[in-house]
């Protein structure tokens, strides 16, 4: 698909439940490609300034820029700009969706406006939110090493208020481990 660009006529921020529009016309170009650029202009005190592409910077998998007016800087998502610029909604669904899966993918056939349960569901059908098990999971207070341990232990005569005190967890957190419906790819 061929490179075309548009003006960047509105940035929409919605924060604690409250949309606000901005208007950035005259000052950046966007790509349906997802990449963007400022535009030639003067400043606040009539230096001219030329237009450049802009860096985007990649916050937890997905592409932001950084753009400015009247002194007011507006972090953006780049799906979002992409999709509000040159994908139509008709049905005004408020989730841009990755088709592929690849966060930093921002071409327009690659991006589909979506219900935040639309986007889950392909994110779950796609494998993309694989839930995490074991000591991979965030909250995890143990190891597969420890687990072993634990179910040894408790096999050799250890009881469940002994291994909770010892290993940080409670006596339900014990007995689930034991009876295998915690840890049970171990």
């Amino acid at each position: 698909m061929k490179e075309e660009w548009e003006e960047l006529k509105t940035v929409t921020k919605t924060h604690n439940g409250v949309t606000i529009k901005y208007d950035v016309s005259g000052r950046y170009m966007i790509s349906n490609h997802g990449n963007l650029r400022s535009l030639d202009r003067k400043d606040s005190i009539g230096r001219e300034l030329e237009g450049r592409e802009l860096k985007l910077i990649n916050r937890d998998g997905y592409l932001d820029v950084m753009l400015c007016k009247d002194g007011k800087a507006l972090r953006c998502q780049v799906h979002r700009l992409v999709a509000e610029t040159f994908i139509p909604n008709p049905e005004n669904k408020r989730t841009v969706n990755h088709k592929n899966g690849d966060k930093t993918d921002n071409r327009i056939d690659n991006l589909e406006w979506a219900t935040q349960s639309e986007n889950v569901k392909h994110a779950y059908d796609n494998g993309l939110n694989a839930p995490t098990k074991g000591e991979q999971h965030p909250n995890s207070k143990l190891t597969e090493a420890k687990v072993r341990e634990i179910r040894d232990r408790y096999d050799n005569g250890c009881p469940q208020y002994k291994l909770a005190e010892e290993y940080g967890v409670s006596p339900q957190h014990i007995s689930y481990i034991i009876r295998g419906e915690l840890w049970k790819h171990i």
